[in-house]
């Protein structure tokens, strides 16, 4: 399995661009989200799935829905799949994913990022459910394929960004390396002073997230320079480790960004 991350700070503009990708990129069907390759795996084990839970888990009238709509099939099958196989990819998986958790804790307890302790919680929940459904999942099943992450481990683990961290990414064995360092990055770059600006316009929009919550203009402006910078840290990070990068200027139009990562995405694939 090939894992190719677009990593950006907040508001770079990376889930705009991550959309428009799906829906224009993607003719040869060379590569899929996670959630459709789970759906992919799902589909493999339908009847197995069906017999074992479609009618106890969604009752008759929604099991005939199911029969109807393609679609609504997909999604009850993906979720079979989730419950009947996370104590397995929790026994099994999960440990070789260990120094991610251990990085994530460090950055928290030597305040290599300023995050409030609520917030930190609910994002190492956040953190491991798509650590869970995203990659374990999929290792799990041995899925052959190339995986885009708009949300990735790489991503959203903000310990990832020092020497320290280099260097326990670096003596993982051969086996570990190759399920948590990706294929490949694609870092979506902005500057501090656009990233401000598209900050206080969503916030003043209503669009705020936990970590903006209550934030004086000074502390947001802080907020914005801890993020560029990590950002930045983290894809030199990858590159140093041999991971190939992009880097995209998330100030050009969303369609020339495309075109250079379809052409990064084949040139990983070959």
């Amino acid at each position: 399995m090939k894992k190719i991350e677009l990593i950006g700070t907040s508001a770079a503009g990376k889930t705009t661009l991550f959309k428009q990708m799906l829906l224009e990129g993607n003719d040869t069907k060379e590569w899929v989200t996670p959630e459709k390759a789970r759906i992919e795996i799902a589909m493999k084990q339908k009847y197995t799935l069906i017999k074992d839970g479609v009618v106890p888990f969604i009752g008759y009238n929604a099991y005939y829905l199911c029969k109807r709509e393609p679609h609504f099939l997909a999604s009850t099958l993906e979720q079979l799949l989730i419950n009947k196989y996370t104590d397995a990819v929790l026994e099994t998986c999960v440990a070789d994913y260990k120094c991610l958790f251990e990085l994530l804790l460090d950055s928290w307890s030597t305040k290599t990022i300023h995050i409030k302790p609520y917030n930190m919680i609910h994002f190492c929940r956040y953190y491991e459910s798509i650590l869970i459904k995203d990659v374990a999942f999929l290792d799990f099943f041995n899925y052959d394929g190339t995986i885009i992450y708009e949300d990735g481990i790489i991503h959203n683990n903000i310990g990832i960004v020092n020497d320290s961290s280099y260097e326990k990414l670096l003596k993982l064995s051969p086996e570990k390396r190759k399920k948590i360092i990706p294929s490949g990055i694609i870092y979506c770059n902005i500057s501090l002073e656009e990233n401000i600006l598209r900050r206080q316009k969503r916030m003043a929009s209503g669009q705020i997230t936990s970590f903006e919550l209550n934030l004086n203009e000074d502390e947001l402006i802080q907020l914005c320079k801890e993020g560029c910078v990590n950002v930045s840290r983290k894809a030199k990070l990858m590159h140093d480790l041999g991971v190939p990068v992009l880097e995209l200027n998330m100030s050009k139009n969303n369609e020339d960004n495309i075109s250079q990562i379809i052409s990064f995405i084949n040139e990983i694939d070959k």
